[in-house]
């Protein structure tokens, strides 16, 4: 029963944070945003203002519809609305393709923004949801993945390394925490940015070997 509760605010949570009346999915917003600016930019970009209005109507709803439900089920549905927004903001940076420091400056900025806009709108209580959700990798493989502010952020600055051996090390070290898929964009993104083809070919392989 635990385990169905779990599936369907899961279901819900994907469906109520797609944004505006075009139910755009988070991700889409983050992959069409440009991340190769040059200077530095003192503003958050406009998809962080659509997200937090999406999440401030959501829960002006869940609020409102709290009267004639269970207690605490305004709350768990809440937290895992947070959840999903967090996946979906990972989902996005790690399926960017072109990005530079001022850009992953910038998602940091965007990331922090997010965080807390949806707290400020209301608490969450992490402790109402599982704080994990679960995916598959290529062959097929079943993982369960967290994903919070601190992983995203440490995602982001895993790309700032400059040698293979030391991103190799940090992938192998938090194979638990992220997806291969986005394993594979930061090895291919970050250090892999400046290698040929034959050695982009290899890096990639040989993160997706980790996972095996």
């Amino acid at each position: 029963m635990a385990q169905y509760r779990h599936y369907f605010y899961r279901s819900m949570a994907v469906t109520m944070c797609m944004v505006g009346r075009e139910r755009v999915p988070i991700h889409e917003l983050v992959e069409k945003t440009s991340w190769t600016n040059t200077s530095d930019m003192l503003e958050c970009n406009s998809y962080v203002k659509k997200v937090l209005q999406q999440m401030e109507g959501l829960w002006i709803r869940l609020d409102a519809l709290s009267k004639d439900m269970p207690p605490l089920v305004a709350e768990t549905m809440w937290a895992h609305c947070y959840e999903q927004v967090l996946m979906e903001l990972m989902e996005g940076f790690a399926s960017v393709r072109k990005c530079n420091p001022s850009g992953r400056g910038m998602m940091k900025m965007d990331l922090t923004a997010i965080v807390r806009g949806i707290k400020k709108i209301h608490p969450v209580d992490l402790g109402a949801s599982t704080g994990t959700t679960s995916g598959s990798h290529d062959d097929g493989t079943i993982t369960q993945v967290s994903c919070t502010q601190e992983s995203i952020d440490s995602y982001i600055n895993a790309f700032y390394f400059d040698s293979r051996a030391d991103l190799m090390e940090w992938i192998e070290n938090n194979v638990s925490n992220y997806y291969e898929r986005w394993m594979v964009g930061l090895a291919l993104v970050g250090v892999g940015a400046k290698m040929r083809p034959h050695e982009k070919d290899k890096l990639k392989k040989d993160v997706i070997a980790l996972f095996r």
